[in-house]
């Protein structure tokens, strides 16, 4: 997602159009692309955050201006993000040895992974929660760069199941989108636990919920 400070991205120079005409079938090629209304674009972990666990700012920042500009175009975004998870686990890390000695930190050096990696679900739970409030701010503080007001959805399975959550679901994103602002969602992993596909949730992980969005919302691409 890293651009030259002069090259326009490909996928922007593709999709460019004056026409946001909402297409009534399948997209067979890229030209059709130029007609898509409404645009859902997933960033996962990888793409949010630099092995380490801190955020990349410049693939981060580099999407929100690709989103501006489609935004400009006339295309309604939705973002779906992940990410969370990813710089949490980093943020407990940092507090658990600010709360240590010198000797419990070489101690636990060698340890941390094997704990976090033992506490499954539930750490994760908490990575989520530590991480999501620096994940919006880092979105919020970008997209105002670009003029561009910024909303946060959690969601899990249940708002998709159940048939009263969904509709105060669908009408939440259709009013934020009306207003010219851009959606962003997340699973909401503190809740949920992320605990793949079972016989009550409907999505796994990000892509799925981005592809569930998709559909719910309508969007071409």
């Amino acid at each position: 997602m890293q651009r030259g400070p002069h090259r326009r991205p490909a996928s922007l120079t593709m999709i460019k159009s004056n026409s946001s005409t909402k297409l009534d079938g399948p997209i067979y090629s890229r030209a059709q692309l130029a007609n898509v209304r409404r645009v859902v674009i997933k960033a996962g972990t990888s793409v949010v955050c630099n092995p380490d666990g801190r955020f990349s700012l410049s693939r981060l920042a580099a999407i929100v201006e690709q989103i501006a500009e489609l935004q400009l175009m006339g295309k309604e975004c939705i973002l779906v993000t992940s990410g969370a998870v990813g710089c949490g686990r980093r943020q407990l890390r940092k507090q658990a040895l600010l709360g240590t000695t010198t000797r419990q930190q070489l101690t636990a050096a060698s340890s941390s992974e094997d704990v976090a990696s033992a506490s499954g679900v539930f750490y994760n739970s908490a990575c989520a929660s530590a991480g999501q409030l620096g994940l919006m701010s880092l979105y919020d503080t970008l997209f105002s760069q670009c003029d561009i007001s910024a909303s946060q959805f959690l969601v899990t399975s249940y708002d998709f199941t159940d048939e009263s959550r969904r509709a105060h679901l669908e009408y939440s994103l259709e009013q934020i989108i009306e207003h010219g602002m851009v959606p962003i969602i997340n699973e909401n992993d503190a809740v949920s636990g992320n605990q793949g596909y079972t016989k009550e949730n409907v999505f796994s992980d990000n892509d799925a919920l981005a592809s569930i969005v998709a559909s719910q919302m309508g969007a071409e691409v």
